[in-house]
């Protein structure tokens, strides 16, 4: 019966318990995506999946920043307005970092959204933020 549970044998199954939860997780994360969202496939995807998403989370929209709808609409006018990149973390989740900035908008010299999700869509809210470039200055 010592044999068993020798420390040896007792870190393997600690290690094995581990590797098969870290997977089961990344997995889960990585595929089993909301009725509503679907696996982001390309760096165009994730763009397009972070304009439709900040419409619809209204913490992106303040006084200071304007409405989300807004900021989504001056994107339209601009080139090379957005850029995307696709890494692991340490636990093998898939997160899309995108970047959105709109220059010279009716109010503000440059407006900027950072969004880090998830590959089924999820806003990792405490990662993400937006800021406000200077106002423009009226003469």
């Amino acid at each position: 019966m010592k044999k068993i549970f020798r420390a040896r044998n007792v870190f393997i199954v600690f290690v094995v318990a581990f590797i098969t939860w870290d997977a089961e997780f990344a997995y889960r994360k990585n595929n089993a995506c909301l009725p509503e969202d679907h696996r982001i496939q390309s760096e165009v995807d994730a763009i397009a999946v972070v304009k439709k998403k900040i419409v619809k989370d209204r913490s992106f929209s303040s006084e200071h920043f304007g409405s989300a709808d807004e900021f989504v609409d001056s994107l339209r006018e601009v080139e090379n307005c957005c850029s995307a990149t696709r890494r692991r973390n340490i636990f093998g989740v898939i997160v899309w970092r995108v970047y959105l900035e709109a220059k010279a908008s009716a109010k503000y010299n440059r407006r900027t959204v950072y969004v880090e999700m998830s590959n089924c869509g999820e806003i990792f809210h405490d990662a993400s933020y937006k800021d406000v470039g200077d106002k423009e200055t009226l003469p």
